[in-house]
């Protein structure tokens, strides 16, 4: 992302076996996770999951800082693992979008918002919303959210689906084709004027940015 002074703000994954999540080269989580950054109101907020029964993790980078994490239960008694998550910000803060599938059933998903205010404190802690389908990204759109997703049914490649979803995180209606099948990956939503453009590395072969 690009901070409020104009500073690309990296985020950087490393599998090994010293698994690690680092913002600017700074340690955020020791050990496996997956990870997101979003940028506004002054701040980079860098969101992950890690899994257990207190998976749900914000941190934030501010002037080259990064602030001790908040940690975060899921509603209930689940058991599920990391698989997705989107952040972005919104005009009074940041929303998180934290997705799990089940350990006893891979297609089954969860899919929890958080919201944050524009200090990075959460004003509303994660709670279920009704989105099945496996998460790419999420972008405020001026109304709600728009939510990119992955349909990977049909046996011919996955497909980059579109819905809108309201500020409770409610979908308005059902997710719509937005690609030819193929290969979708490192899906980006980015909002220009009035529209919201969706860039994927795509293709039959994954190797075009579409």
């Amino acid at each position: 992302v690009v901070d409020g002074k104009g500073a690309a703000v990296r985020l950087g994954t490393a599998w090994s076996e010293r698994s690690k999540l680092e913002v600017d080269g700074k340690l955020v989580h020791g050990g496996e996770a997956i990870g997101t950054v979003s940028t506004g109101h002054g701040l980079v907020v860098v969101a992950y999951a890690t899994g257990g029964d207190t998976p749900f993790r914000v941190r934030t980078l501010e002037g080259g800082k990064l602030h001790d994490p908040l940690t975060l239960a899921r509603p209930g008694k689940r058991k599920d693992v990391p698989f997705a998550i989107a952040a972005t910000a919104t005009p009074d803060g940041f929303a998180i979008f934290y997705q799990e599938v089940q350990t006893d059933d891979p297609t089954a998903a969860h899919t929890y918002l958080c919201l944050l205010d524009g200090q990075g404190e959460v004003t509303q802690a994660p709670k279920e919303i009704n989105v099945p389908w496996a998460l790419a990204d999420a972008i405020w759109d001026g109304d709600g959210y728009h939510l990119a997703l992955i349909y990977a049914g049909g046996g011919d490649g996955g497909r980059l689906t579109l819905v809108h979803a309201t500020r409770d995180g409610a979908p308005q209606g059902h997710p719509d084709w937005a690609s030819a099948p193929g290969i979708v990956a490192d899906v980006h939503l980015a909002r220009v004027g009035d529209r919201v453009l969706a860039f994927y590395r795509g293709g039959a072969a994954g190797d075009h940015l579409i």
